[in-house]
């Protein structure tokens, strides 16, 4: 395990992982038999309901934005406003997540690319920081 999987914790157990290079990774599922993928992962595929494991794939990180909507009041932890967004991934799932107003100075676009990135959305009672993902504007 690398040194930053050690100092953060993800928000959910096999949603993202952290590679040796500390990029983040979407985790999902692709069904063998229908040829779909899911995201966050899923132990039974929703769309055909096949009886074979589904395969953990990791998703590619990149998109483009379908939806957004910017919020003023949200939970605790999250400065305010930010977005969140639905975004279309080249597997063929869309994705809902936050993404800050700090990292997009241009504003937000329908079709506009863009790729995840990981963020410290709190910290637990150890003090170890709670990592998550956020969309940032794709260089």
């Amino acid at each position: 395990m690398n040194q930053i999987a050690k100092e953060k914790i993800p928000i959910r157990a096999g949603l993202i992982r952290v590679d040796a290079n500390g990029r983040l990774i979407l985790l999902g599922t692709h069904c063998p038999r229908c040829g779909k993928t899911f995201f966050p992962k899923k132990s039974i595929c929703p769309s055909c309901f096949v009886d074979e494991p589904l395969e953990v794939v990791e998703l590619q990180g990149k998109g483009k934005v379908y939806s957004f909507t910017i919020i003023h009041q949200g939970p605790k932890g999250f400065k305010t406003p930010y977005a969140t967004l639905y975004v279309d991934m080249p597997e063929g799932v869309r994705i809902f997540g936050p993404g800050f107003l700090e990292d997009f100075p241009k504003g937000f676009e329908i079709g506009m690319e863009v790729k995840v990135e990981s963020t410290t959305l709190d910290v637990n009672g150890e003090g170890i920081p709670i990592m998550g993902f956020k969309f940032i504007p794709k260089e």
